[in-house]
């Protein structure tokens, strides 16, 4: 349920009129827009591997796989409807890039922190 829910926040995100917010920033040379790509792909696809475990008490390579795919669709398919869909925003293949890294990252981490249970635990 919170995979889903940060999905529906990120589709809300995608899909806003954003003409009046203009972010060029950047953060060591990477456009804010792509971090923010990056971060909430990762969020997604970490609460996705940790949902799948929460049900099944184990996340296969076969599951970690389709995580993958899904939260990489999901991000192409809400660039198909930024171009297709809005007036205002525009499909852009970097954004792609940062989500696919963002969602790469997201398993990793559930991965190693399911793996390290103590450093974990120390967190």
């Amino acid at each position: 349920m919170p995979a889903l829910l940060w999905a529906i926040l990120i589709y809300i995100l995608c899909v806003t009129d954003t003409q009046q917010v203009k972010l060029d920033i950047s953060l060591l040379g990477v456009p804010i827009d792509k971090i923010a790509h990056f971060g909430v792909f990762l969020i997604l696809s970490f609460l996705m591997s940790w949902g799948v475990f929460a049900k099944h008490n184990w996340l296969s390579t076969k599951c970690k796989s389709w995580i993958i795919f899904i939260s990489i669709t999901y991000g192409v398919l809400i660039e198909f409807m930024q171009f297709y869909l809005t007036i205002d925003r525009k499909a852009d293949i970097f954004d792609i890039f940062a989500d696919s890294i963002g969602t790469f990252v997201g398993v990793f981490i559930f991965v190693f922190f399911k793996k390290n249970k103590n450093l974990a635990n120390k967190l």
